[in-house]
């Protein structure tokens, strides 16, 4: 019996500090929220969670970010888009950007291309 309570006290104690070990990165919410502020929507993708701000409307840019779920670091962004984002891939995004408005006239084409996330770079661009 005195064998046993020591025992456990250690288990228990163990348990707890490798708990404290792994949660040491910064959570997503609080990377989001201070790229973003606290509105703002997620898509996750395996272990990526592409962040943007709330504003829907057409003409309203977008604070953008995509975040690593397991260490909290940044992988893109903050950028500000006039337009929409996606997941295309694991690893690309496609981003669609609504033209600025001219002169009072809107055009509704847009500019679209993919993003790399791996070599940071626009993949394919279209019109």
């Amino acid at each position: 019996m005195r064998i046993i309570v020591p025992l456990l006290i250690i288990v228990l104690f163990s348990c707890k500090n490798s708990e404290k070990s792994t949660s040491g990165s910064p959570s997503i919410e609080k990377v989001a929220i201070s790229q973003l502020g606290e509105t703002y929507e997620r898509k996750d993708n395996g272990d990526l969670a592409l962040c943007y701000s709330a504003e829907n409307d057409i003409g309203k840019w977008k604070n953008v970010v995509v975040i690593n779920m397991k260490n909290g670091e940044l992988i893109y962004g903050p950028q500000k888009l006039n337009g929409d984002v996606d997941w295309h891939s694991k690893d690309r995004l496609i981003i669609k950007e609504y033209p600025e408005v001219i002169k009072d006239k809107t055009s509704t084409s847009t500019f679209t291309y993919y993003y790399d996330l791996i070599t940071k770079k626009k993949v394919s661009v279209t019109k």
